[in-house]
């Protein structure tokens, strides 16, 4: 097991690797700051790195963050952003209030999982993989419930 982990670790940053993978960081980054308002479209990060690098087939981007960024320009990389925020928010207002509740663990959970994929989506990753998303409706099950038991305002 921990050989496992530490040849993910060094191979992420073994010259060649690290190299082309920051070209196509660099590269997909300039490709958002060219088209900044709607970005280049679902899908042409990969498109365009295929084309650039003359890689013989369809490539991948590397990292969601700044693929999103780049297909979907500020509009959609703050939408991307301001879903996760707002659910991580309500996530936690909802743990503070139901610490001895069943559906506690359900939230906290949830939250941590999926804090840790989108940090792991940095530098992995093409798309935000169905997994987060059900994750996200685990937790989002958990919020409805747990404000389903608090008592009404006055």
């Amino acid at each position: 097991m921990l050989g496992t982990v530490w040849h993910r670790i060094t191979d992420v940053f073994t010259l060649g690797q690290f190299t082309d993978r920051y070209r196509f960081f660099k590269y997909e980054a300039r490709l958002g700051l060219h088209h900044p308002f709607l970005g280049v479209g679902l899908g042409g990060v990969d498109l365009y790195i295929s084309k650039h690098f003359n890689t013989g087939s369809l490539s991948t981007a590397y990292g969601v963050w700044i693929a999103a960024f780049a297909e979907t320009g500020v509009v959609g990389f703050a939408a991307l952003v301001a879903i996760f925020v707002v659910f991580g928010v309500e996530v936690v207002r909802a743990a503070r209030r139901s610490r001895g509740s069943p559906w506690y663990p359900v939230l906290v959970g949830s939250y941590a999982g999926i804090l840790a994929e989108l940090a792991g989506y940095v530098t992995y990753g093409e798309r935000i993989g169905a997994y987060v998303w059900a994750l996200m409706g685990i937790g989002l099950v958990a919020l409805r419930a747990v404000r389903s038991s608090e008592p009404a305002a006055p």
